[in-house]
């Protein structure tokens, strides 16, 4: 998913790089980890969860493009704050929250705590998010913003997390949330890059 796809791209480019994240006790989760260790991902962040299954996920996408996703949270929606290996986040000076909305009992309270903590010790903190499937959006990741280095919506979640469509009244929500730096997902249309005066 979104955190094992970004640490893999980083492991590509030379930058060293651990993965966080909840398996299953199966095949899957097996997969999950020989891919990291195949592509030289640190893998003592992952948890192996006692009961749920692997989260799995099927992308499809139509002839002009669009994609639509079929969705199973599985471990991924059981992920606790204990859960993670605080060793992994000490050594890290970037934590990257990949799939807000997904990490559900971690998303909120405990996600703030986490990244409040990698703040204040200097660590640049960023956040992506998917698409909220219990259409909850703001409530969830409200919490984290004013711990947020960065943060990377697509413009259809934005619309969703915000209620806004205007991209200027967007930028200007997350600013006054506490984000420190916007980076807005367009598709076609490329990116929105905006960082806050303050800065």
């Amino acid at each position: 998913g979104c955190a094992s796809n970004a640490a893999i791209d980083l492991a590509k480019l030379g930058v060293p790089s651990e993965l966080i994240c909840a398996v299953g006790k199966d095949s899957f989760g097996e997969f999950v980890q020989m891919t990291c260790k195949k592509e030289g991902v640190g893998t003592d962040g992952i948890y192996c969860h006692p009961n749920a299954a692997t989260t799995g996920s099927v992308a499809c996408i139509s002839s002009t493009g669009e994609r639509s996703f079929l969705y199973h949270p599985g471990s991924t929606s059981e992920l606790l704050l204990e859960n993670i290996n605080m060793d992994v986040i000490e050594k890290s000076d970037i934590i990257f929250v990949a799939g807000a909305f997904l990490i559900t009992k971690f998303d909120g309270e405990p996600c703030a705590k986490l990244m409040k903590q990698a703040k204040e010790q200097g660590k640049f903190t960023v956040m992506d998010t998917a698409w909220d499937f219990e259409d909850i959006w703001l409530p969830k990741i409200k919490a984290v913003f004013p711990y947020l280095r960065l943060f990377m919506p697509s413009i259809d979640e934005a619309v969703k997390i915000t209620g806004e469509t205007d991209v200027d009244k967007i930028v200007d929500f997350f600013f006054h949330s506490g984000i420190e730096t916007v980076i807005i997902k367009a598709g076609k249309k490329g990116a929105y890059i905006c960082e806050s005066y303050d800065n």
